[in-house]
């Protein structure tokens, strides 16, 4: 065999190797591609974004995309502004979140997304280095921690797009077409992944309402049906059933009655199904905590705080030494104190919701409360209103036995009036044949 044939030959093979890689390579992606899209279509809830969002940069690690960052970024349109995402994936593949929201004209690597999108590129990317890098985490560090990151003398930030935002992946070198196409596709896979996101994000939603509507109107159906005040204590447990049903975590609860006349707090304190644990009679004042719950009563407004265990602990000492419990088990409503209490108080017309929970409420969850609570300031406004029929009706029903008395009193002094009047009557008129017969009775004895 010739030199040059062997030459072809080597060439050939050299082709075919290189095709082999290219196939392999694209083999690679679309699997990798693959499991992204379905891991993707079994998303069931909005919660799982950030799972699927992990698998996706996993595979990116995978095909050895170089980056010392990626992340996500969601477009907010009307406002120029992005909410971000910073993942890093380490050598243990643990994925870890930075989440923030800023101007995107806070710095030109943001900027650039804008000219781009319009011009309606694949994606943007920009270079920084030196002073201009160190600038730049300067400037970021507001929003964004990202430890010793800065310290590289060169980085470039990529951001390719899809619908709703970016997929960007901050690199120390350029990457080449090959894996700019791969970052390509896989943003059109996460547009895939946040559309399924948005859509379970809306049907959630939409259960939510629902559910939250279902749960008033069981309220409000119990609020209707109440005849008198003592059916206020089968409207409270309701309340917190219903919570139960909409999802709201939580495991102590209580109504605290605001009485500005008294200058008190009445606190009926509870498990989430009904059983009392306590009640509380706290003077305005006391304590910094009733001030704030009176100040968030006076302005309707939420408000929340959290106690750890000690703190915890602390209050249920305090309560003790009042006299305003009797043990700490009842009030703990069980032998442990919880290590992490989030207090959440809701206003509503007379008062607060006191909701507690090992994790601190979201702003659905807050609005869920909400409407609750609304709807039991109806029931509370109609017990009140029961309890001043009641008490107008007490007050009726003593005047009526009063008036009755009296009236038995006054047929009994009429009836003697009038045996009275009877036998002076009698007597009047027996003295006057007594009379005559005495007079004659004389004038026989004189004759």
């Amino acid at each position: 065999m010739g030199k040059d044939e062997i030459q072809k030959l080597e060439e050939r093979n050299a082709a075919l190797e290189k095709e082999l890689t290219e196939k392999n390579r694209k083999l690679e992606v679309e699997a990798s591609l693959e499991t992204v899209r379905g891991r993707a279509m079994n998303m069931r809830n909005s919660s799982e974004l950030s799972e699927t969002s992990a698998l996706l940069f996993h595979e990116l690690h995978q095909l050895g995309i170089k980056a010392i960052r990626t992340g996500v970024g969601i477009f907010d349109d009307p406002n120029d502004a992005m909410e971000l995402w910073i993942t890093s994936v380490s050598d243990n593949k643990e994925v870890l979140r930075v989440l923030d929201y800023f101007s995107l004209h806070i710095h030109r690597v943001y900027e650039n997304l804008i000219s781009c999108r319009q011009q309606q590129q694949p994606y943007a990317v920009t270079g920084l280095k030196g002073k201009e890098l160190r600038d730049y985490y300067r400037s970021m560090s507001t929003y964004l921690s990202f430890g010793d990151q800065h310290l590289n003398e060169e980085e470039f930030f990529y951001s390719f797009f899809f619908d709703q935002g970016t997929l960007n992946v901050i690199s120390t070198e350029k990457l080449s077409e090959e894996e700019c196409a791969v970052m390509i596709q896989f943003a059109r896979a996460f547009g895939l992944i946040y559309t399924r996101f948005l859509d379970l994000q809306k049907a959630e939603e939409q259960t939510r309402e629902v559910m939250r509507k279902t749960a008033l109107d069981r309220v409000r159906a119990e609020i209707t049906s109440m005849r008198t005040a003592d059916d206020l204590e089968h409207i409270t447990p309701l309340v917190w059933r219903e919570l139960v049903t909409i999802g709201v975590p939580f495991f102590r609860c209580g109504v605290f009655i605001v009485r500005e006349d008294e200058q008190l707090l009445h606190a009926y304190m509870s498990t989430p199904e009904g059983k009392s644990i306590a009640v509380l009679h706290l003077p305005f004042g006391g304590t910094e905590i009733t001030n704030m719950i009176v100040d968030g009563w006076r302005n309707q407004k939420v408000y929340s705080n959290h106690w750890n265990k000690e703190e915890f602990l602390s209050w249920v000492q305090y309560m003790l030494e009042q006299g305003q419990i009797s043990t700490k088990e009842q009030y703990q409503a069980g032998d442990d104190s919880p290590d992490l209490l989030f207090l959440q108080f809701i206003p509503f017309a007379q008062g607060m919701l006191y909701v507690g929970s090992h994790e601190m409420l979201n702003v659905v969850e807050i609005d869920m409360v909400k409407s609750l609570a609304d709807t039991f300031s109806v029931a509370y406004a109609r017990y009140d209103d029961f309890k001043q029929l009641e008490a107008a009706k007490n007050r009726i029903e003593t005047t009526l036995l009063e008036l009755k008395a009296t009236q038995s009193q006054l047929i009994q002094s009429e009836k003697m009036a009038s045996l009275g009047e009877l036998t002076a009557g009698i007597a009047h008129e027996i003295q006057n044949p007594l009379n005559f017969v005495n007079n004659f009775s004389e004038v026989s004895s004189e004759l």
